[in-house]
């Protein structure tokens, strides 16, 4: 009987742990090993994939190739947007390999930001190139160009061209047909010759699709420009610049035939069969096997999917949105202190922490944002958040200077790790992983501040003024400097820094009443540009806040919005504020609305709280106990069932695993 109880307890141990996984804190997988040409590389594997063993070049360093790492951020939505794009380009330089490859990293989760911070990534995404050979402590490049699928391809061709890799890609500087034969290696006995105007990509396509792909050994591809009128001249008599782009077949035995590709639609895909057949040809001379070569793709610009994804800003033509789902699960009456922990927690781990140095600009924002959040914070979240931010505040008053190691040592010290402290999304949990979460969290936590700086009494409180745009102590001021600064997705910093620019233009004071309201509405116009868009959370609709649902008093009569977000909706800012001041009071008002059950736990302890005070657990929590529980007696009853029929067997325990890592530098 000790055994089949022994083996129901297992088995409930294990199935309560599945039931008890925390999907919502396991982003949606922008990349995963199914996608053809890109590697994914993580703090386990960056080193020992980019960097290899090269005894003839010393230390560790890169291979003989171009590895272009795009750096990412899950919760982004400019990065949702950017990640078909950028499979699209691993498609269409899969022939490169042997020159280029592509590669991506998650710095939305926490273990990866030791790589993300060392190389100063703050904004995403980023892309970055590490040339052949290059060390681990040596040069990177960052790219710098539009978040086009074109404008990075062409940005890739360009960057080999400036460091002149791969040889084949050159263009020659021979005057004369002889002195380009100087240039191939002796046991080639065949040469293609591509000749492109100087502003053409073409020649630079052909070459890195083909490179890679020639079998024979006796067959090299080069190309020159139509500016290299001495070699051309050389070649033909007549005048090549009007009729460029061309090639040639050349043999050292002064056989010259031009290739023709006329009257074929897709010309680099044309001189690409054309070089390969050739290839053909020798390796069938010289018996080789057949070849199987990579697979060819060719950029296809779609002006609908290539139209440029920086400027997000501009308005797409969506259809209305008719007989919409409402938002699933039970509409939440106030915020909730788990989004507001979750979001400063993420905030220290992930976005803080990817800065190497933190000074100038960067250091006055954090420090006067922090300095406003541990004002306003005090009866909202846990003491064991409140405090380090109030230590953190002290600290950083002090610095001229300062790094995210020192940040988080401070944290430390007074019992708060922002790498190991679980984040919970609650309100901002997402009907599906990777939507809502962390850009969720950062508007309440904005929401908060602004409601909080209302209520605060200024002559008691002078750190927070009732001038919300005040330079040193307005609580929007402090809010557009953390975006500007910190806020890692580019595109939807740009798109806020935009309305606050707006905003600051038309004037220098603004009550922190109309702060809220300010803010309030800027979110809802974030909504509606987004409404539609595929990083929403279909679950979750973004609809006009609140909804007819949350506060019917806040519409004026014949406002509704929701079905077709379309409506121009009427309302009544003075019952919006009510609102927004009851929503957003989190923990002032004889309760707090804490759903996660570790948070909640501290903040009873914390705040000397009673259980009653504070929100029970979710229905998720009790069903899964309820089902643990029916689980367990089920297994004790078939056990006893059938005790008398089993067989006694020992029973050999022998787990066993390991897995090397690779020290991160």
């Amino acid at each position: 009987m000790a055994t089949v109880s022994a083996w129901c307890c297992i088995i409930v141990f294990f199935l309560f742990a599945a039931l008890n996984v925390d999907c919502d804190n396991a982003p949606l997988e922008l990349y995963n090993s199914s996608d053809v040409g890109i590697s994914i590389l993580t703090v386990d594997n960056f080193n020992s994939t980019i960097f290899k063993l090269r005894p003839e070049h010393g230390p560790l360093s890169t291979e003989n190739l171009i590895w272009f790492v795009q750096f990412y951020n899950t919760w982004c939505g400019h990065c949702q947007h950017f990640a078909p794009h950028w499979k699209s380009l691993a498609n269409s330089t899969l022939a490169w390999s042997k020159s280029l490859r592509l590669a991506v990293v998650d710095c939305s989760k926490k273990e990866n930001s030791p790589v993300c911070g060392y190389f100063s990534v703050s904004s995403y995404p980023s892309m970055k190139f590490f040339p052949p050979g290059m060390t681990v402590t040596g040069n990177w490049t960052d790219y710098v160009g539009p978040h086009t699928e074109t404008g990075v391809f062409h940005g890739i061709l360009d960057f080999m061209d400036k460091i002149k890799f791969p040889v084949e890609l050159v263009s020659v500087p021979a005057k004369s047909v002889e002195e380009l034969w100087t240039t191939v290696p002796a046991d080639v006995g065949n040469l293609v010759l591509l000749v492109e105007t100087p502003d053409s990509k073409l020649g630079r396509e052909v070459v890195l699709s083909v490179v890679g792909n020639i079998y024979s050994a006796g067959l090299t591809v080069r190309r020159a420009t139509t500016m290299n009128t001495a070699l051309l001249e050389s070649l033909v008599s007549e005048n090549v610049t009007d009729v460029a782009p061309r090639a040639w077949s050349l043999s050292r035995n002064s056989r010259m035939t031009r290739i023709d590709v006329s009257g074929k639609e897709n010309l680099p895909l044309a001189f690409v069969d054309a070089i390969l057949a050739l290839d053909d040809k020798l390796v069938t001379d010289k018996n080789l096997p057949t070849p199987i070569r990579k697979a060819i793709g060719y950029l296809k610009p779609d002006p609908a999917s290539d139209s440029n994804l920086s400027n997000e800003n501009d308005v797409k033509k969506k259809k209305p949105a008719k007989n919409l789902r409402k938002p699933t699960g039970d509409v939440p009456t106030a915020a909730d202190v788990s989004d507001l922990v979750s979001s400063i927690v993420y905030m220290f781990s992930t976005e803080i922490s990817t800065h190497k140095a933190i000074d100038g600009a960067d250091l006055s924002a954090l420090q006067n944002f922090i300095q406003i959040l541990s004002e306003l914070m005090v009866q909202t979240i846990p003491q064991q958040t409140l405090l380090p931010l109030q230590n953190l505040a002290v600290f950083l008053r002090k610095q001229t200077s300062t790094t995210p190691l020192k940040i988080k040592g401070v944290l430390n010290a007074a019992g708060f790790d922002p790498d190991t402290f679980p984040t919970h999304w609650v309100g901002c949990k997402g009907s599906v992983p990777g939507r809502r979460g962390y850009p969720c969290s950062l508007w309440q936590l904005f929401h908060t501040m602004t409601v909080l700086a209302l209520e605060t009494d200024a002559s008691q409180n002078p750190r927070v003024s009732p001038n919300a745009l005040d330079p040193h102590t307005g609580v929007l001021t402090a809010i557009f400097h953390y975006v500007k600064n910190f806020f890692s997705c580019q595109e939807c910093s740009a798109n806020f820094m935009r309305d606050a620019t707006d905003l600051k233009a038309q004037t220098a004071t603004l009550s922190n009443r109309d702060a809220v309201l300010w803010l309030w509405r800027m979110h809802n116009s974030v909504n509606r540009r987004l409404a539609g868009d595929i990083t929403e959370d279909q679950g979750h609709p973004k609809i006009a806040f609140p909804s007819a649902e949350n506060c019917p008093q806040c519409r004026l009569r014949g406002s509704s919005g929701e079905e077709t977000r379309e409506e121009v909706i009427h309302w009544k800012d003075s019952e919006v504020l009510e609102f927004l001041k009851r929503y957003y009071t989190v923990g002032k008002s004889g309760g707090l609305n804490v759903r996660n059950a570790q948070h909640r736990e501290l903040a009873m302890r914390e705040h000397g709280v009673s259980s009653a005070a504070v929100s029970g657990p979710d229905a998720w929590t009790t069903a899964k106990w309820y089902v643990a529980g029916l689980v367990f007696l089920a297994g004790v009853v078939a056990g006893w069932r059938q005790f008398h029929s089993w067989r006694r067997r020992p029973i050999k325990w022998n787990f066993s695993y390991s897995r090397a890592r690779v020290k991160w530098m």
